[in-house]
């Protein structure tokens, strides 16, 4: 069994992100274990490792807004090329387009907090270019930020050290549900050589 006091904490500190408006609504954050998301439906591995990728689907439909986007900055170049526009009249448009074009890429393909592969396996899970071997592993939750945009959550991992890594998950088109099969079917199972004990 968990220690309730680290989970007090980091709840604590999570409620804390959480915007005013967020906070004013009464909404806070919950944690549960992927063992019990599993519940009897807890898998066994029936492969080597599992490779969770970013979902194509949601880049997909980003494209479109980001070749609208280009267009537009293209029209609007033109237009200043061939009526000798003045900049002030859609330059700051222009810089506004292009600054939200930057960004939308960067956020949808480029930002390595958002854009990472999440490798399950017999030797623990590798996620964000961080390894975490299951002796290493005290106990693996999903965080959510209920009735909130999106319904936001994260892979939490409780180390030996009694550290949380926390993951977003926004990218990613698997459920919670199916996430946590997948961690619970390759965990070491308690007791066995090399794993940490949950209770401490």
């Amino acid at each position: 069994m968990t220690n309730p006091i680290y989970i007090e904490e980091f709840l604590k500190q999570e409620k804390d992100r959480l915007s005013p408006l967020v906070k004013w609504f009464g909404i806070e954050p919950e944690l549960e274990t992927t063992l019990s998301i599993c519940g009897e439906g807890r898998k066994k591995k029936n492969h080597n490792e599992v490779l969770i990728r970013p979902s194509w689907l949601y880049r997909l439909m980003v494209i479109p807004f980001i070749l609208l986007n280009l267009l537009m900055i293209g029209v609007l170049t033109n237009l200043a090329v061939q009526h000798n526009l003045p900049f002030f009249v859609n330059g700051g448009l222009l810089v506004f387009l292009l600054a939200l074009f930057f960004v939308t890429v960067y956020y949808s393909f480029l930002d390595k907090r958002k854009n990472y592969t999440i490798l399950i396996s017999n030797e623990g899970i590798f996620i964000r270019g961080e390894r975490f071997p299951w002796n290493e592993i005290r106990e693996t939750f999903i965080l959510t930020i209920p009735k909130t945009k999106g319904h936001p959550s994260y892979l939490v991992i409780l180390t030996s050290k009694n550290e949380f890594k926390k993951f977003d998950l926004y990218h990613f088109s698997v459920s919670d549900k199916k996430l946590a099969e997948y961690v619970e079917g390759y965990k070491k199972v308690l007791g066995s050589e090399g794993a940490v004990s949950r209770e401490f």
